[in-house]
């Protein structure tokens, strides 16, 4: 049997391009379409839309959010923070994530 055609790295949930398949064909697909749609696709003067993909669960080690990658302390900061704070937990969440690289240059602004 052979393994996903995407390399997995640094724990689940963590795909990295390998071949043809990109992370829209990857487990982390509603993620960065979440982030694509939020950060991407929304009118600069709206609210930062929230990472929260409904898949509510915590890491093992209880590190983040195994669905939007958020910390507890982002989790709990969100509801309070403004945009450039929001934009910030968002670029954390996507390294952690590891599919930061398709989103940066929106999330410079």
């Amino acid at each position: 049997a052979t393994g996903p055609p995407y390399a997995v790295a640094r724990g689940a949930g963590h795909a990295r391009r390998a071949g043809r398949m990109s992370v829209m064909d990857s487990p982390l697909q509603p993620l960065a379409a979440r982030a694509r749609e939020a950060l991407v696709d929304a009118p600069v003067h709206e609210p930062v839309a929230s990472p929260c993909i409904n898949v509510c669960r915590l890491t093992e080690d209880r590190g983040h959010c195994q669905g939007c990658f958020r910390t507890v302390d982002e989790i709990r900061a969100w509801s309070r923070a403004g945009g450039q704070e929001r934009r910030q937990i968002w670029r954390n969440l996507l390294r952690r994530a590891d599919i930061e690289q398709a989103l940066i240059p929106r999330l410079q602004a």
